[in-house]
């Protein structure tokens, strides 16, 4: 039952740092300049910010998963061999999938669906700048009959389900005491902040996509809004 476990949580370790790195790539080319009817400041600074820490913030949750996925790793091979006395053996023994980490993993993983899934219905549409292509369809199928921007609801979800994962008690951040050295502390600080910082844009940055989308559309946006009148929570907001 042990060894079923460790291969759980290094499984569940695994897929959700992966679905972060899918949900946070750019599937498609920057649109040009043409193509981006949005210019306020605030998106500029955006776009600026995003392009220098997306990357970072994914290389933290890479780092992160390597870490707790070597320590999953010692405690399945130490059924035949010793920890070796340069690990901190108390830390590696503590890691564990705890029931609240799996539900931290649901939430995570279900964020990362929802939005990858929007993201694909979009295709070649979906940008990380406002962007209007020249052959623009207005989405209002499948995730988007429940609210207007689903992309962004993943990603809110997946941020908060992914840093509850990697701090949840049993894992290598908390029972390694990552955040009481000043390497753990710093790097936690640039990925909370980015997340924060970007959560706080997305749910504003729906009121100018939604601008521009009524512009492009007109009166069939206005009929879809009549329909879905909730942005990012269904029934709520």
């Amino acid at each position: 039952m042990a060894l079923q476990m460790h291969f759980a949580h290094l499984f569940m370790t695994l897929s959700i740092a992966y679905m972060n790195w899918m949900i946070s790539s750019p599937p498609n080319p920057p649109a040009p300049s043409e193509e981006r009817p949005v210019t306020k400041c605030s998106e500029a600074m955006f776009d600026n910010i995003a392009g220098r820490v997306v990357s970072t913030a994914q290389a933290i949750v890479t780092l992160t998963a390597f870490c707790e996925g070597a320590g999953i790793g010692l405690l399945l091979l130490q059924s035949s061999t010793s920890t070796p006395s340069y690990i901190n053996a108390a830390c590696v023994n503590g890691i564990r999938a705890a029931s609240s980490s799996t539900m931290a993993w649901i939430v995570g993983m279900l964020g990362c669906t929802i939005r990858y899934k929007a993201i694909s219905a979009l295709n070649h549409m979906f940008t990380y700048q406002l962007a209007l292509r020249k052959d623009h369809q207005l989405i209002t199928s499948g995730l988007y009959s429940f609210v207007r921007h689903p992309a962004y609801t993943g990603s809110i979800v997946a941020a908060v389900g992914t840093a509850a994962y990697f701090l949840m008690p049993g894992s290598y951040i908390a029972e390694c005491h990552v955040l009481q050295n000043t390497v753990g502390q710093s790097l936690f600080a640039i990925w909370a902040s980015w997340k924060i910082y970007m959560t706080v844009h997305l749910i504003v940055r729906t009121q100018g996509e939604d601008e521009m989308l009524r512009g492009r559309f007109g009166d069939e946006w206005i009929q879809y809004a009549r329909k879905t009148p909730n942005k990012l929570i269904p029934g709520i907001y």
